[in-house]
């Protein structure tokens, strides 16, 4: 008898250690949404000497092509070139700053291109842009020589994820909840979001796939809700060491 309660005792031990141990990995597999966002938005924020190469394509409203890379060093330091078509117009676009100077704009402009002490806020500016909204908005801004939206270090504030969510409402081919998909030798992680501008509560509709390995942005699409109609970009991310 004391040999089949120690047997039992043995089994529920082990039974209990299982249960422990898949809770773990249920938690660790099924964080939130936001939370899954909010840690890729962290490592992206402590990248240095990386290069993202990217491609852009917008219809609908407003459109454009672009193709272009962005090298991140230490500090402030930056070296973001791209060119392409906007609005039908030929672009060769630049921005550079050297930790010191922050200089950019449109090669090809008749205006001059805008030149200004480097703002503390530039990376952010930047890689937040980029995370929450995409590229789009401040390759536009550069097309018209004018520097890139928010990095005074407000783009937290003017920039808002809501609603992120593993699915959305009947989404043609929609990942399941917490679901792993896998691209070619890449495991990645969908998160659909609303993205609230400043007072405008829901700008656009953003599908967002992050990297399971480098916990980087590696796709995007997004469609962004203009009154003269919707504008549907997406946008391609290829990360490397610099």
């Amino acid at each position: 008898m004391s040999a089949l309660i120690r047997r039992l005792s043995g089994l529920f031990i082990l039974l209990t250690l299982l249960t422990l141990s898949a809770s773990t990995i249920v938690a660790d597999d099924y964080r939130s949404p936001k939370e899954v966002f909010d840690k890729m938005e962290a490592n992206l924020m402590k990248i240095k000497n990386r290069r993202v190469k990217f491609r852009i394509e917008a219809t609908g409203a407003v459109t454009g092509t672009f193709e272009g890379e962005i090298l991140f060093k230490k500090g402030n330091v930056m070296d973001y070139r791209t060119s392409g078509k906007f609005l039908g117009k030929d672009h060769k676009l630049f921005l550079l700053c050297d930790g010191a100077k922050l200089r950019g704009g449109n090669s090809g402009s008749e205006k001059s291109p805008f030149e200004m002490d480097a703002p503390a806020g530039l990376r952010p500016g930047i890689l937040i842009g980029m995370s929450r909204m995409g590229l789009m908005h401040n390759i536009a801004r550069l097309t018209g020589n004018k520097p890139p939206d928010r990095i005074d270090g407000s783009v937290y504030q003017w920039l808002v994820v809501q609603d992120a969510a593993y699915a959305k409402e009947n989404p043609p081919d929609s990942p399941l909840a917490t679901a792993e998909l896998k691209q070619k030798d890449k495991k990645l992680i969908v998160v659909f979001y609303k993205l609230g501008v400043e007072n405008e509560k829901n700008a656009g509709d953003v599908e967002l796939w992050i990297d399971k390995k480098t916990n980087l942005p590696t796709f995007r699409t997004i469609t962004v809700h203009f009154s003269q109609g919707d504008m549907f970009v997406t946008e391609k991310y290829e990360w490397s060491k610099a």
